[in-house]
């Protein structure tokens, strides 16, 4: 027996044997009344208009209309339509005190059937309940443009999904028990990649291509969300970058050949340029530059030249300079 059949049938049994309009359920868990919760879910709520008439909150989802699946702690709880047994049962409007406004059918407390929600925002997202969970294809549709679409399992979000964003960029791929899972591809307005790669868990996992507008195209993997290995970028005019990133940031050795066939070598440290590098310009002249920490232990760099800067001439001589935040110290 569901849970919403035997809420019903426990409504039956208590309307047989209690005269009272009134009926006192012990419904557990009750949703708590605290200001400092900034949700509510999973828990049984009193509408403050109706008192004794219950409905069921079910699981939280951030993705979608606050109100919708949550009651926010400090709201007015109300509900615009009949109640059995103790259960809101019927169809009816949920108002929140905030200006957003749901309207859908109860079965015995929990939400069941065909329900549209309409944010103060002019977000509509619009669905079916089964048993108080989103289940089947639902929509949402911003009043910016967005656009999502797919559909939900017991409450998650669970297969092909389709995001688009306001500025027309399109999100595909697929979920499994609300995270993200498998290969998922973002194109921009007219239809051109602008990444692509699989996700494990809602977080990108193994091997990505990202693109920009301007031609360039990155790719490299992904370990937990962030960048970690030896990622390649390559610019539409032929220059081609290498280096390695650790949990997101760059870290190890770094490659960068520019078009014109001058060649930077170096590495990084937590993001920032560190130690030795070298730029060999085309016409075979070499320049060093050493990264080093000032007073405060931080490496500059900030596209200043710091420490100190040695030039090979063509003809082999060398000249030694030393720089501080971009200035020569004589």
């Amino acid at each position: 027996m569901t849970r919403y059949a035997l809420n019903s049938a426990l409504a039956g049994l208590a309307l047989a044997s209690l005269p009272a309009p009134a009926l006192a359920l012990d419904l557990e868990p009750k949703c708590p009344v605290d200001p400092d919760s900034r949700f509510i879910s999973k828990c049984w709520i009193e509408f403050t208009n109706k008192p004794g008439c219950h409905a069921w909150v079910p699981l939280g989802m951030w993705n979608s209309s606050a109100f919708n699946d949550n009651w926010a702690t400090g709201e007015t709880r109300r509900w615009f339509g009949e109640c059995t047994g103790g259960f809101a049962h019927g169809e009816g409007i949920l108002p929140s005190s905030y200006g957003d406004i749901a309207e859908g059918a109860f079965d015995m407390g929990f939400r069941h059937g065909r329900w549209t929600v309409r944010t103060r925002w002019g977000t509509v997202e619009e669905g079916r309940y089964v048993e108080g969970q989103r289940h089947g294809r639902w929509t949402r549709q911003s009043s910016e443009g967005s656009f999502d679409e797919g559909h939900y399992v017991e409450g998650k979000r669970h297969g092909w999904w389709s995001e688009r964003s306001s500025h027309g960029t399109i999100e595909e791929g697929r979920y499994i028990e609300g995270l993200k899972e498998g290969p998922w591809t973002t194109r921009l307005s007219d239809g051109s990649v602008w990444e692509r790669g699989p996700y494990e868990k809602g977080r990108k996992q193994g091997t990505w291509t990202e693109h920009d507008p301007f031609g360039t195209v990155q790719e490299g993997p992904y370990v937990e969300g962030r960048r970690h290995g030896t990622w390649t970028t390559r610019f539409s005019d032929g220059a081609v970058w290498e280096g390695h990133y650790v949990a997101g940031r760059s870290h190890g050795p770094w490659t960068e050949r520019w078009a014109d066939g001058s060649v930077l070598k170096g590495s990084f440290v937590k993001g920032k340029g560190h130690g030795v590098w070298t730029i060999r310009d085309p016409d075979g002249s070499i320049h060093v530059v050493e990264y080093r920490k000032d007073e405060r232990g931080r490496y500059l760099v900030e596209g200043k030249r710091h420490g100190v800067w040695s030039f090979r001439a063509p003809d082999g001589s060398w000249k030694w300079v030393r720089y501080r935040h971009g200035v020569i110290v004589k």
